[in-house]
């Protein structure tokens, strides 16, 4: 089956999306409202993102795959970024939040599949 294949249209949320274009005829479709890059364009049309393409290709060896989305995570570089004022004034995420995320979802049952996971930073 060619999964891929198959016409995609937009049921709901499509005004949620906006467009990186990278290159003449391809972009990267991502959430306006949390940055979750969704999927790419090519030549107009929407296609399936990386993670999403390798879900449905290996979905019959039962292998997931989980992304984390995080907002602003406090390395060195978003810390002086809010304290320039590059950034509005926000509590980045620890790093030490990310691993015990990721912590979490290896220590689940092989019978759990945890799709994406968004980590936003409150505001300051």
């Amino acid at each position: 089956m060619n999964w891929w294949r198959f016409n995609f249209s937009w049921l709901a949320g499509k005004s949620l999306l906006s467009t990186y274009e990278t290159g003449e005829d391809s972009g990267i479709q991502f959430c306006n409202q949390c940055g979750s890059t969704l999927g790419g364009t090519y030549k107009g049309k929407f296609k399936l993102g990386a993670i999403q393409s390798l879900r449905q290709a290996l979905k019959a060896e039962k292998i997931g795959f989980t992304v984390i989305n995080p907002g602003n995570v406090a390395t060195d570089e978003v810390l002086m970024d809010i304290e320039e004022g590059n950034f509005k004034e926000q509590i980045p995420i620890p790093i030490s939040d990310i691993i015990l995320t990721a912590e979490m979802i290896l220590s689940l049952s092989k019978n759990v599949e945890v799709g994406d996971i968004n980590l936003v930073q409150k505001d300051g």
